[in-house]
């Protein structure tokens, strides 16, 4: 199978990947009524009252020496005061060229860099992988999303109400993907959702997300397949290059269906300073008294420094 690499440039792919992976999350919450899209001129996050920081990370952070920390400081303050932890992503363009040290002197810990993967739809196998019964289903109402959503839970092993809020999402999505961008899937066997997959079709590539398999269902191909039947729905709408951001234990299903690594973003986490305790009940609090349906907007007014910014 010839590599995508010896087809299209490198830095193209890495640039595309990054794009679609900023402009999907950016198409997700600002819909979403419990999330907002900050932007102002080097800088763009996202925030939500949900505590995990897959709802709450900042997306492009390109600033001066002169005023990087400043900067930073002031993107803490917006999330300690709402006591929710948050990733911070750096990529080629990032600045200043010592961002990441100064993330890590405001107390960010560097995680796992994130490899993105590029392919060529068309070198993905002529017959896709899963057991004998199993059929892929596009969620296009409440039930086939709450099913996804079950899917999703079991799969990647999320928190309850991180799944939750995910879920919420996908299934407002079903009713107006066509204009975001998304489509998302459910793979159905034995009478029950087994995997599910999410589609995000933007800066001119197909972004891969979501894909999971639940624990009982996996050693079939069933994740080969989600994947599979995504990208050929967006290689029927006119799109030639798959890309994703992959977790470890990802990268060697994806390799194996011509998947090349083309990049890869440093991830730094931050927590809140808050107790144990105090986390301990926020968390609680959360679980028990927040319907993602109800949330409100996550706000940047009143923190010093940013009141001049607005949520768009």
């Amino acid at each position: 199978m010839t590599n995508v690499l010896d087809r299209f440039p490198q830095g193209r792919l890495a640039a595309a990947n990054e794009a679609n992976w900023r402009a999907g999350f950016c198409s997700l919450m600002t819909d979403w009524p419990g999330g907002t899209v900050h932007r102002e001129p080097g800088l763009i996050w996202h925030g939500s009252h949900v505590p995990h920081p897959l709802f709450n990370s900042v997306l492009w952070s390109r600033f001066t020496l002169r005023e990087a920390d400043a900067a930073i400081a002031n993107v803490l303050d917006v999330f300690q005061a709402r006591r929710v932890p948050l990733w911070w992503w750096l990529f080629p363009a990032s600045a200043p060229y010592d961002l990441g040290q100064r993330l890590e002197a405001h107390g960010l810990a560097r995680e796992d860099d994130l490899p993105g993967m590029a392919v060529d739809i068309a070198d993905l196998p002529c017959n896709p992988p899963g057991p004998p019964g199993m059929t892929i289903l596009r969620v296009a109402d409440n039930a086939v999303g709450l099913a996804w959503t079950e899917a999703y839970a079991s799969g990647a092993g999320s928190p309850d109400f991180v799944a939750a809020a995910l879920g919420d999402i996908v299934t407002g999505d079903c009713h107006e993907e066509a204009a975001l961008g998304w489509r998302h899937y459910v793979g159905w066997l034995d009478g029950g959702p087994a995997a599910c997959a999410s589609l995000f079709l933007g800066a001119g590539v197909a972004g891969l997300y979501n894909v999971a398999t639940v624990p009982e269902a996996r050693g079939q191909g069933i994740g080969s397949a989600m994947a599979i039947h995504a990208l050929r729905e967006a290689r029927r709408l006119g799109y030639r290059i798959g890309v994703l951001q992959a977790t470890p234990a990802g990268i060697p299903l994806y390799e194996h269906l011509g998947f090349a690594c083309c990049c890869a973003y440093p991830q730094f986490r931050w927590n809140p300073a808050i107790t144990g305790q105090e986390s301990s009940a926020y968390l609680t609090n959360y679980e028990v008294n927040n319907d993602p349906r109800e949330a409100t907007p996550f706000e940047a007014s009143g923190i010093p420094g940013l009141q001049r910014h607005h949520a768009d």
